[in-house]
């Protein structure tokens, strides 16, 4: 992975979350979610679902096809998030700790514009 991109959610001044994720090297129509983190009295609070629904439209917006995150097998609100925007389960064949989450990219399907 080259460069990495971010977007952080501030409430008055105050960092509650951010994302952060890359370009794959072989596929640049695939982006890699590097990181996803909520500040801990931000948690379950609908942050990282704002910030992930952000990442999605963006990569939709720039043809995109794919986004993957790699969650830890014991990562429940991760897993339940991914699961809720419909991403595609599959074992990381390099990780028995690890499960690969992919959304794909219907570059054609309109969606609204969250505020992240």
């Amino acid at each position: 992975m080259g460069l990495v991109w971010g977007v952080g959610d501030f409430q008055d001044g105050e960092l509650r979350g951010l994302i952060t994720w890359g370009e794959d090297e072989e596929d640049p129509r695939l982006w890699e979610v590097v990181i996803l983190a909520t500040a801990l009295r931000w948690h379950r609070r609908g942050v990282a679902r704002g910030l992930k629904e952000h990442l999605l439209e963006r990569a939709r917006s720039r043809e995109i096809l794919r986004v993957v995150s790699f969650v830890h097998g014991d990562n429940e609100a991760m897993i339940a998030l991914n699961r809720a925007l419909g991403a595609q389960i599959d074992p990381d064949p390099n990780d028995a700790e690890h499960v690969l989450y992919m959304c794909r990219i219907d570059p054609f399907e309109a969606r609204p514009a969250t505020s992240a």
